[in-house]
């Protein structure tokens, strides 16, 4: 065989050999690298926002411990339902908030830590009572959407108190298309814990967040024009409540937020008979047995192992 027809066979076998390679690198490596995405999307899970509630302390500087407040609630997601301790995020909003992650000052473009704040160190530009839970919800929609929607994640958010109805404004301002707040926010899961939706049992004006949570006020006015605000990829609500005790015939609230405002929103209703929970033991009896009476949806659940179900 000449020389020149010789070279050119081994050219042309050398070609085929290659593509082959290639191609069954490719038949290999395809379906190997999407499986691979899918188990890493598959295990990752949405970070837990925890919104506190109304600080009625009165002191000159309004704040909370968040460690102390939300305590049994984050060992129940951290140890028994083994969410990563960082994607449990205790915001903080009052000027003497401790231990949570700030999210004063949040607007389009800031990208701040997911750290918690320790002891000594307060938020950047903190609130008083008498800030509108507007302008919360406004710095809590745009930590939300800058922080994770923006790179398309989801989160759960928990609001005890008047932190559920930062959460509910936040939604409802985003869906209105307000221009103050983010253009979108994925929100899958909203659970309000005890939280005056439609106004709590007395009359206040000594600040403006606790006139604002009167039966009445213009704020709860808005706000009932959406009982079911959505996230950009559909958002499921939770609405958690205490019956009340019958005493003598009658019904006497354990907490202070009456059970038809606590459940005023399109929601799973959570409804308490026995535990009758005062307005924060909700966020502190972690018993795991199933004997709570109540909802049928609880299961048995008590307060802390619900929020941790609802989250699951």
């Amino acid at each position: 065989m000449p020389r020149t027809i010789a070279v050119a066979l081994l050219v042309i076998v050398s070609v085929v050999v290659q593509l082959g390679a290639t191609s069954s690198t490719a038949a290999v490596s395809g379906p190997t690298a999407v499986s691979s995405t899918a188990a890493a999307s598959s295990t990752w899970r949405p970070p837990v926002v925890l919104v506190h509630g109304y600080n009625s302390k009165g002191s000159l500087c309004e704040g909370i411990n968040l460690d102390s407040y939300w305590r049994a609630v984050t060992t129940e997601l951290t140890v028994r339902r083994r969410i990563p301790a960082g994607r449990v995020l205790p915001v903080s909003f009052y000027k003497c908030d401790t231990h949570g992650v700030d999210i004063t000052g949040s607007g389009p473009g800031t990208d701040y830590p997911l750290t918690k704040t320790p002891g000594t160190t307060y938020p950047r530009a903190g609130v008083t009572t008498d800030a509108s839970i507007v302008r919360i919800a406004r710095d809590l929609a745009w930590f939300v959407h800058n922080e994770f929607t923006r790179f398309g994640r989801t989160v759960y958010v928990i609001g005890h108190s008047m932190g559920g109805l930062v959460i509910r404004e936040a939604l409802r301002r985003v869906q209105a298309g307000d221009p103050a707040f983010p253009r979108r926010l994925d929100v899958l899961t909203a659970l309000t814990v005890s939280t005056p939706h439609a106004g709590w049992q007395k009359s206040c004006s000594a600040n403006t967040q606790c006139s604002e949570m009167t039966p009445g006020s213009q704020f709860l006015a808005t706000l009932r024009t959406n009982r079911n605000p959505q996230g950009v990829n559909g958002t499921r609500w939770w609405a958690m409540a205490t019956q009340g005790n019958l005493v003598d015939g009658a019904t006497l609230p354990c907490d202070g937020i009456p059970t038809e405002s606590a459940t005023a929103i399109t929601a799973i209703k959570l409804v308490y008979v026995d535990p009758c929970y005062r307005h924060n033991e909700y966020l502190n009896d972690a018993d795991q047995t199933l004997d709570a009476q109540g909802s049928a949806a609880l299961r048995g659940r008590h307060s802390v192992a619900m929020m941790g179900h609802v989250v699951k």
